[in-house]
């Protein structure tokens, strides 16, 4: 879930400016609003937040529902479909993001309150999964360009995490507030890792599932995952329209002065630093492009699983991951990881543990045994109902069907759901924090949102990378890439090691002295 994420601060005389709010997934937006019509309390409302993490988890389930079944899905409505335009109905969920964050995000500065927008965004999310739905009874021509659609519509619909964990931010007193974001950010974990598991309740239903009275649409093992986000969806929705109340304990808190948009002296940035901490973005969502993207076709080509046992096989992967990683986060809260280790060096392992699962999951030519392999007079035999379905590499598809090795399953599980599931953990934790640590004490809205729009970038450009690459020269280059992706980013990050540190006053100076530029100075993190 990226996207663009805005902040808000309010004050009881009426006026209002804004605040960094930051993530490891959303881009801040700054701007003036005017008065906002909203309730304050005393204390952090407890209930509110309760119910934003219940809406926050409603909205993730549905990020992880399609993970495994969109692939199979695709090939459903067209048999024609190819790995590239995977990553192209892949890509236009962060397309989406891109577009309508930014609008989104001024418009519930504008209008003082997130209810509107957050309902707006519910309203999309069902939507999309409407589209997604009818695409089955689409001509086949177009059937898959609805889907692309039904992405689209999703992705402006998921910017309603941003507003959900910006409420979580402001809503809180400055004592509660890191507890209260790992509640909402808590919720979106959960969400995902209960999306992949709910996944396996609709494989019996098969590929032709249940007919809708005698309407010609069903709801089988492709189209469930629609029907139980749009449930999902109104649950969302009842808790925004009638549960959610709107109370704003933090804005009494707040100093003015800290709101200052100008700082007192100019702090010199550290370009080399900002480079690398892009690098890294950058690759990190990259891989996790690269895992959402590919990871079915994988399984069905590589491993030789049919349709629904790669459906299976892939969704109780990312269950394990999601566990692995919302247990992280666990540990990272309750156990006080931050006190531990510095932030830099926490990078380098999420960067390690991405080659590992690499370097232990290619497909290595002294593996053993060969790929199971069919041609297209095999597809349409089973088509006419002549043979049974073919799995494994199509070589009238794919020319490197008789180069590749298989690779075990059970390697392939648990380098997914431990490594990567850790790695991702790791990253999301740390990553932003380093960068903000780099930037120093100063407004950081423009330099975070590159930031965060080099990651987005990274999520959308991936897929066609990647599904590319895999079509035409096989598995072995994608892995390659993502190889020498995060060989390169090791070495920039070794090199410049000593430059990924704060930026910081020095320690006999409480502020800024004006013609004066401040350097980084070195500290643990």
């Amino acid at each position: 879930m990226e996207g663009v994420r805005f902040g808000f601060e309010m004050h009881l005389d009426g006026t209002s400016k804004s605040i960094s709010i930051f993530d490891d997934q959303f881009i801040e937006m700054t701007a003036e609003v005017k008065i906002l019509k909203t309730k304050t309390a005393e204390n952090t409302p407890w209930r509110s937040i309760s119910v934003v993490t219940v809406m926050a988890v409603c909205t993730a389930i549905q990020g992880g529902l399609y993970y495994s079944s969109i692939w199979p899905y695709l090939r459903s409505l067209n048999s024609e479909v190819t790995d590239i335009f995977l990553g192209f109905v892949m890509s236009m969920y962060s397309f989406g993001q891109i577009l309508s964050a930014p609008l989104i995000g001024w418009s519930a500065n504008k209008i003082g309150t997130i209810r509107p927008p957050v309902t707006v965004c519910i309203l999309c999310q069902v939507t999309g999964n409407v589209v997604y739905f009818l695409a089955q009874e689409a001509p086949s021509a177009y059937a898959i360009y609805v889907v692309v659609l039904s992405r689209f519509i999703l992705g402006i619909g998921s910017v309603n995490l941003v507003l959900l964990d910006t409420y979580a931010s402001t809503a809180s007193l400055p004592r509660h507030k890191s507890r209260t974001i790992s509640l909402v950010t808590g919720g979106v974990a959960l969400g995902i890792s209960i999306g992949p598991g709910t996944q396996l309740f609709f494989t019996p239903l098969g590929k032709h599932g249940i007919e809708l009275f005698n309407t010609g649409f069903s709801i089988n093992m492709y189209t469930a995952p629609a029907v139980a986000a749009i449930f999902f969806n109104l649950i969302a929705l009842i808790c925004v329209s009638f549960v959610f109340e709107e109370v704003y304990a933090g804005l009494n808190s707040q100093p003015r002065e800290k709101l200052t948009d100008t700082p007192a002296k100019k702090l010199k940035i550290d370009w080399i630093a900002i480079f690398v901490c892009h690098a890294t973005g950058f690759v990190h969502y990259f891989t996790f492009s690269h895992v959402e993207t590919l990871g079915t076709n994988f399984v069905m080509t590589v491993m030789g699983y049919s349709e629904e046992n790669a459906i299976q096989y892939y969704s109780i992967c990312f269950t394990l991951l999601s566990i692995v990683e919302l247990g992280f986060y666990g540990v990272y809260v309750f156990g006080k990881l931050e006190k531990y280790g510095s932030t830099r060096m926490k990078c380098v392992f999420g960067l390690i543990g991405f080659f590992i699962f690499y370097v232990t999951t290619f497909s290595w030519s002294f593996l053993p045994g060969e790929m199971k392999k069919f041609d297209n007079s095999d597809l349409i035999a089973f088509r006419n109902f002549n043979g049974s379905e073919p799995i494994g590499c199509n070589t009238d598809t794919y020319s490197w069907c008789e180069s590749v090795k298989p690779v075990n399953p059970w390697v392939y599980i648990t380098a997914l759901s431990v490594v990567i599931g850790l790695s991702f953990g790791i990253l999301n934790t740390t990553l932003s924090t380093l960068f903000s640590d780099v930037l120093g004490p100063k407004k950081q809205g423009t330099q975070m949102g590159f930031f965060h729009m080099t990651r987005n970038n990274a999520r959308m450009l991936g897929p066609l990378a990647i599904t590319g690459i895999y079509e035409s020269f096989g598995p072995r280059f994608a892995w390659m890439l993502q190889l020498c992706m995060l060989t390169f980013n090791l070495v920039i990050f070794a090199v410049f090691y000593h430059r990924m540190v704060p930026m910081a006053f020095p320690k006999h100076q409480t502020h800024p002295v004006d013609d004066q530029e401040l350097t980084p100075t070195t500290q643990k993190i």
